[in-house]
């Protein structure tokens, strides 16, 4: 009974060692504990303007409500056109991605 006893107390000891260096484990690698700390980013600009790492930027813009099929034909071609010139302004060497919702 002494050797259960002994060795109980040896897992036990091996238990919260094996806790400890678990947690020194975590600590060094900066495993984030909040929402915030999960999304990665480099540096948030006044504009609102995101650096995700050194040569990709995100941005998000919120559009108001606009009902297209209701517009006047005038109204849906200069919408129509000014969206295009949107797309046209980047080159091909710039990576865009439009998501509406």
């Amino acid at each position: 009974q002494e050797r259960r006893n002994k060795k109980s107390r040896k897992e036990r000891e091996q238990e919260k060692r094996r806790k400890k260096q678990e947690r020194d484990r975590r600590k060094q690698k900066n495993i984030p504990t909040t929402a915030q700390q999960s999304i990665p980013y480099i540096r948030m600009l006044q504009d609102g303007i995101c650096q995700v790492t050194k040569t990709f930027f995100s941005k998000t813009i919120q559009f108001y409500d606009i009902n297209y099929q209701l517009a006047l034909n005038e109204d849906k071609t200069t919408i129509f056109e000014n969206y295009c010139d949107f797309l046209n302004y980047f080159d091909s060497s710039i990576s865009v991605q439009l998501s509406f919702i």
